[in-house]
C-alpha cells in the first residue's frame, strides 16, 4: 500500500470511529431519561393543538348517585373510585357507593369517640390493601377503615388537610408557609407522629401575623404514577417523587418564566383578597398528574378568575402545548367518544381512571343551555344516544354526578 492508500485509510478509520462515537452519544442522550427535566411552560403553554379524548381514553362513565336523605353530598371534597365501589368524602362525612350509584352506607360516624371523627378534612384510599384513610379532622388522627366500613386503627397525624399515605403507616403532610418563616415544606410522619423525614422550605418572607388562605378543589398536591407518589408544592414549580423515605427526587421543573407569582403578591403574604385579586391575575397557578405517554398541567390564573385549562407536555417529544380550541373558548381534550363538550379532569386515579364530579343542578342547566341553542339553530352536535340519554335522566334535584373516563392501557 503506498503512503496515499495509507493516509486515505487512516482518515477513513478516524471518520468511521468519530461517526460511532457521535452515534453512541446522541443514542445516550435520547434513550436515556435524565432527571429532573426542566418543561418550559411560560414560553409555550399559549400554543394550542387539538387532541381527541379517543387518542388517551377508551370509554366514559357516568354515574348518577343514588338520591336519598342519608347520602346527600353538599359539598365534595374528594372523590375516590375502585373497580366495585365510589367514596364520596364531604365536611361532616364519608359515603360510599357501588359503581352504577347505589349507596351502600356511612363509613364510620360524626363524633369525638376513639372510632370516629370530629369531620372528614380528607381521603386518601388503597384500592390493593382496600383501606381508606380518613383525616379525622381535629382530633389530629387518620382513621383507618376497610372497604367493608369496619374501623381497623388509627394514627396521629401532623396537621394539614390534605395528605398521602407513602405506604400503610407513614402519612406525608404538605406545609402551607401561612407566616413567611415555616422551615418545613414536607412532613412525613409515623404511626406516632414522630417525623421521619422532610423537605425544607427555602422560600421565607417578613413574619407575617395572622393567617390567610384560599382553599379551593383546584390545588391537588399529589398524584401517584406507576403505584409510586408524586408532590407538587402550593406555588412551587418541581414535581418530587417520593419511592421511600430517602428517595425524594426532583423529577420535573415547570418554568412558568413570568408567570411565576412571586412571593410578595400571594395572598398570605398580603393579607387582603382585593389586592390579591388584582396582584394575580397576571400570574399562573398549576397542578400535575401524569399518564402514559404524557405529563397534564392543569392550570388558570393564580387567582383563579379565569376557568381551567389544560396543557400536556409530551414525555416522548419534550414539546409542551395546551390542547383546545381558545377561539371557540373549548379548553381541554376534544370529546370526540360522546361528541360533547371538550374535557378537562379533576383526578387520575390508579393509573386507569380520569375523575371529574359535578352537582346535579350544573349539569340539568348545561343540559336545557344545550337544547335551546340547538333549538335555534346556533350549535349543531353529533351526540351519542347513550349521553343523550343521560342527559335527559338529569334531575336538578337529583344527587352528584361522577364522570369516569377510562384511560387506554399502557
Amino acid at each position: 500500500m503506498n503512503n496515499q492508500n495509507l493516509r486515505l485509510a487512516i482518515l477513513y478509520l478516524v471518520c468511521l470511529g468519530l461517526f460511532s462515537c457521535q452515534n453512541k452519544t446522541e443514542k445516550t442522550t435520547v434513550n436515556k431519561n435524565q432527571y429532573p427535566v426542566e418543561i418550559d411552560f411560560g414560553n409555550n403553554f399559549k400554543n394550542y393543538k387539538e387532541i381527541k379524548l379517543s387518542e388517551i381514553a377508551d370509554s366514559v362513565e357516568y354515574v348518577k348517585l343514588e338520591n336519598l336523605p342519608e347520602c346527600m353530598i353538599k359539598d365534595a371534597w374528594s372523590v375516590q373510585v375502585s373497580d366495585s365501589f365510589i367514596f364520596v368524602a364531604q365536611y361532616n362525612s364519608l359515603l360510599q357507593f357501588d359503581r352504577k350509584g347505589k349507596f351502600i352506607r356511612q363509613i364510620g360516624k360524626k363524633g369525638r369517640g376513639p372510632k370516629e371523627y370530629a369531620n372528614v378534612y380528607g381521603l386518601c384510599i388503597n384500592r390493593d390493601d382496600q383501606r381508606l384513610y380518613v383525616n379525622a379532622g381535629k382530633s389530629q388522627k387518620i382513621q383507618v377503615y376497610d372497604f367493608e366500613g369496619e374501623y381497623k386503627t388509627s394514627h396521629k397525624y401532623f396537621r394539614n388537610r390534605e395528605f398521602e399515605m407513602l405506604d400503610s403507616v407513614k402519612v406525608v403532610s404538605p406545609i402551607e408557609n401561612f407566616h413567611g418563616q415555616e422551615p418545613l415544606k414536607l412532613l412525613v410522619t409515623g404511626p406516632d407522629k414522630d417525623t421521619l423525614t422532610s423537605l425544607f422550605n427555602t422560600v421565607k418572607y417578613p413574619l407575617q401575623k395572622g393567617s390567610f388562605m384560599i382553599s379551593t378543589s383546584f390545588e391537588r398536591r399529589f398524584y401517584r404514577w406507576n403505584d409510586v407518589l408524586h408532590f407538587l408544592p402550593s406555588y412551587g414549580d418541581t414535581v418530587f417523587q417520593l419511592r421511600a423515605l430517602n428517595e425524594i427526587t426532583p423529577m420535573y421543573i415547570i418554568n412558568k418564566g413570568k408567570y411565576k407569582l412571586p412571593v410578595n403578591s400571594r395572598i398570605e403574604y398580603l393579607k387582603d383578597y382585593k389586592k390579591f385579586e388584582i396582584k394575580a391575575a397576571q400570574y399562573i397557578q398549576t397542578v400535575v398528574h401524569e399518564i402514559e405517554d404524557y405529563l397534564l398541567i392543569s392550570y388558570t390564573k393564580a387567582n383563579y378568575e379565569e376557568e381551567k385549562r389544560l396543557a400536556l407536555y409530551d414525555k416522548r417529544s419534550g414539546e409542551l402545548f395546551s390542547i383546545g380550541n381558545p377561539d371557540l373558548k373549548a379548553y381541554g381534550f376534544t370529546n370526540d367518544i360522546d361528541g360533547c363538550e371538550n374535557y378537562i379532569h379533576q383526578d387520575i386515579q390508579d393509573n386507569r381512571y380520569m375523575i371529574s364530579y359535578y352537582p346535579a343542578i350544573s349539569v340539568y342547566e348545561k343540559n336545557e343551555e344545550r337544547i335551546k341553542k340547538i333549538e335555534n339553530g346556533d350549535i349543531q352536535e353529533n351526540l351519542n344516544t347513550r349521553y343523550i340519554d343521560f342527559m335527559k335522566s338529569v334531575k336538578m334535584d337529583d344527587n352528584l354526578i361522577v364522570q369516569i373516563v377510562h384511560l387506554k392501557k399502557g
